[in-house]
């Protein structure tokens, strides 16, 4: 068996000593630019997804769903967010030629305030609640514009891919209007 000697020993010691620093260096840079992710910030987001529902718009099925928010991030947790949702891309369109006079979502402005929990590696989950005006549209040319105000519920999952980009998967609850919004979308912060 073969004796480490006193000056081997010290170089390897410098050695670990070296590799462990370079990694908690290079930990300790991760930490930072994870952090700033958590620091105060503006983001704008798009996302496309699908909307349901027990309205008539939805008899056959799901429809497209586009939508555009824009936020502001207070601290690690806590945001504010403007939003907005398509609901449906071709509303009433079954009923062109019937005499049915219905009513449906069209789309939804509105406010959101928005909790985040960290998960871990970049991974996050959140839950919103919010208020916002659902426009309604009807089924002849002759039915004039309606809005509702409702209440909104969801959550979602997000991933950040650093200090700038993001992505997330979310679920929204429209309340009055009885519609499910699931989306995919991405997220930039300034």
């Amino acid at each position: 068996m073969r004796r480490i000697t006193k000056p081997q020993a010290a170089t390897l010691v410098g050695l670990l000593l070296g590799l462990t620093g370079g990694a908690h260096q290079a930990m300790a840079q991760g930490a930072t630019d994870a952090s700033k992710v958590e620091d105060a910030h503006v983001y704008v987001g798009l996302v496309t997804g699908t909307a349901n529902g027990s309205d008539p718009a939805y008899r056959n099925g799901s429809d497209l769903s586009t939508g555009l928010q824009i936020g502001y991030q207070f601290n690690s947790t806590l945001a504010v967010e403007l939003f907005g949702r398509s609901l449906s891309l071709f509303p009433g369109l079954q009923d062109i030629f019937t005499n049915n006079r219905n009513y449906y979502p069209d789309d939804h402005k509105g406010l959101a305030l928005r909790a985040r929990w960290p998960l871990s590696g970049g991974f996050h989950a959140y839950g919103r609640v919010g208020v916002g005006q659902t426009s309604l549209i009807g089924s002849k040319i002759d039915m004039p514009k309606l809005t509702r105000t409702e209440g909104t519920v969801g959550g979602g999952l997000g991933y950040d891919f650093g200090q700038h980009w993001g992505v997330r998967l979310e679920y929204i609850r429209f309340l009055k209007s009885d519609v499910n919004n699931i989306t995919a979308g991405v997220e930039y912060r300034f």
